[in-house]
């Protein structure tokens, strides 16, 4: 499995509007 943070900065832009909505709330990174 890959670490949070390669998966984080593959999908930073797809992630961060998540992040930013408020959908992911748990600690991925």
């Amino acid at each position: 499995m890959l670490p949070g943070s390669i998966i984080a900065g593959l999908l930073n832009p797809y992630l961060g509007s998540l992040y930013d909505k408020g959908v992911l709330n748990h600690r991925f990174i």
